[in-house]
């Protein structure tokens, strides 16, 4: 296997040889120029062919979407072994209660996305639970509970801003009382939460006062330490404090909402109160005792009939000033039934409750006592009037009258 003088044959494999290397011309920028010219020059004849065809060579627009972006990784303060779990699809869902074990990774793990997934696996068999493990769970759905009772305060807060604004936008010019845009933010957020007018009074006070007042208790209610009730109760009696004292009273019971139960927290709240400022905690059981709420009864222009009590449809003072003020509209469609439009736009209905004469009766009878009824009912598609009568022992049963 020689060569011609009898040595071995190269194998040209063993040792490649590299090809010369290729060496470029420069290229001048009349050529550039020339490219790039012809190369436009095609594109204008493919237009030209396109639009003479009878199509459209220019795609549409996009629109731009916003997006969201949620950070899982390290930055979030998460267990690596947790997020490739949670990462994992051929993680068991059973196993997703052992990290809420006592001292485990999911059991100190602050509220966000991945508690919320991992709460949400960890509850799809909650018989694969242990009784450490339940407790675990429980304690992470509160503070996904009072994470979210933080961001409703944020919203609250800013739709109160928004409605002060508006008030006082419209006070510096001059418009009437009463005729004043964004006067009744309570009853607003009272038609869209379902709430009692007392209810969303406290909600938007509470929420303005935590992100206007109380940064320790609502840092603590991000963090899913503190509830909503606890906040309440901080924010209602630090209300009546000067900024310096509420600052303290926030420091203060801010670190005592972790420790203590909801009443042992408004004890301590109540006494600090008092000590800071006693005359404003008189002064506000003086006018509690002093407030009531007034019904008033006027003619309703509902066109489906005569004015009588079957379609007055009596509201209390404050919705009536309510209803007169720029943005909202009170309709009327049939007796009893009231539709509510919103300066936001939206609409509600509220419908009479129908009360059973009988049950009625038995509970006044039941309780040893005397009741006046009055008022109307729907009964079988005609409307009734109930004459006032003593409902008693020895009272006789209420007659039904029909309207007249």
């Amino acid at each position: 296997m020689g060569g011609k003088h009898g040595h071995p044959k190269a194998n040209p494999l063993a040792h490649p040889v590299s090809p010369p290397a290729r060496v470029l011309s420069p290229v001048s920028e009349a050529e550039v120029e020339a490219v790039a010219e012809r190369d436009f020059e095609e594109w204008a004849a493919w237009v030209d062919r396109e639009i003479a065809a009878g199509r459209d060579p220019f795609p549409p627009e996009r629109s731009l979407a916003q997006g969201i972006s949620i950070s899982l990784g390290a930055a979030a303060g998460i267990d690596p072994e947790l997020l490739a779990a949670l990462s994992d699809p051929g993680y068991e869902s059973g196993e997703f209660g052992q990290q809420f074990g006592q001292g485990a990774a999911a059991d100190v793990l602050p509220p966000g996305p991945v508690l919320a997934a991992l709460t949400e696996a960890a509850v799809a068999d909650v018989t694969q639970l242990s009784d450490n493990q339940l407790v675990g769970v429980l304690q992470a759905a509160r503070r996904q509970e009072n994470r979210e009772a933080w961001k409703k305060a944020l919203v609250i807060a800013e739709f109160a801003r928004r409605r002060v604004a508006e008030f006082e936008a419209a006070k510096a010019r001059g418009v009437p009382v009463h005729c004043r845009p964004g006067q009744f933010p309570g009853e607003e957020l009272a038609l869209e939460m379902v709430l009692g007018p007392v209810q969303a009074s406290h909600a938007i006070d509470d929420a303005t006062d935590l992100v206007t007042r109380l940064p320790k208790t609502l840092a603590g209610m991000a963090a899913g330490l503190i509830d909503e009730s606890r906040a309440g109760v901080i924010a209602l009696h630090t209300r009546s404090l000067s900024l310096a004292d509420a600052a303290l009273a926030d420091d203060i019971l801010a670190a005592l909402a972790l420790e203590l139960r909801l009443d042992q927290l408004m004890y301590k709240a109540c006494a600090l109160e008092k000590k800071l400022n006693p005359e404003a905690v008189k002064a506000r059981r003086e006018r509690a005792r002093r407030t009531l709420q007034r019904v008033e009864v006027r003619r309703e222009e509902s066109g489906n009939g005569p004015t009588d009590q079957c379609n007055l449809g009596p509201k209390c003072r404050r919705h009536h000033k309510a209803k007169q003020s720029p943005g909202w509209k009170v309709e009327q469609p049939e007796p009893g039934i009231t539709r509510w439009t919103l300066p936001n736009g939206r609409t509600h209905t509220t419908k009479p409750t129908i009360y059973s004469l009988g049950v009625l009766r038995r509970s006044c009878l039941s309780a040893g006592r005397c009741a006046t009824l009055a008022g109307s009912c729907i009964r079988g598609g005609a409307r009734w009037r109930l004459r006032r009568l003593r409902v008693g022992p020895t009272a006789p049963r209420p007659r039904r009258l029909p309207c007249r």
